[in-house]
């Protein structure tokens, strides 16, 4: 019989990660499941709980203006290239998941560290004209 062996991912700890396919292998997704050609998808369904979606954000995308809060509790993110669109947000396939976040800041260093699980706050989405996320747990079982 397997064995599945269980990992608490914790704010708390920075764990960080030094590239997309290393944030796979540590929440069992396979990483060629995220290439796309060259490029890579977004994010993937975490599969230990297909209600989190994992999602890997830069600071730097030259696609996207990505932001964490000082105390790391929001992120809001838009496209550079596009208009914001609260609809598009609000119809989005994982807006109501939860969402689990590497956020790669590369002032603070190379990797992707590990800041927590959020939601989509509509809301607040609508008044900052960002896709903003509220933290909602400091942890995340893999």
């Amino acid at each position: 019989m397997k064995t599945t062996k269980h990992v608490v991912l914790r704010v708390q700890d920075k764990p960080t990660f030094g590239n997309i396919d290393e944030i796979c292998k540590a929440t069992g997704v396979d990483p060629r499941s995220v290439h796309r050609g060259y490029l890579r998808k977004p994010g993937a369904p975490l599969p230990s709980d297909p209600g989190v979606y994992l999602w890997w954000p830069s600071a730097d995308s030259k696609n996207w203006d990505n932001h964490l809060s000082e105390d790391g509790m929001t992120i809001w993110s838009k496209s550079r290239k596009e208009p914001f669109s609260i609809a598009e947000v609000a119809a989005a396939p994982n807006v109501d998941c939860r969402t689990a976040v590497f956020f790669r800041e590369p002032l603070l260093g190379k990797g992707y560290q590990f800041v927590g699980v959020f939601k989509t706050n509509l809301e607040k989405s609508r008044k900052r004209l960002f896709h903003v996320f509220d933290r909602v747990s400091d942890e995340l079982e893999v």
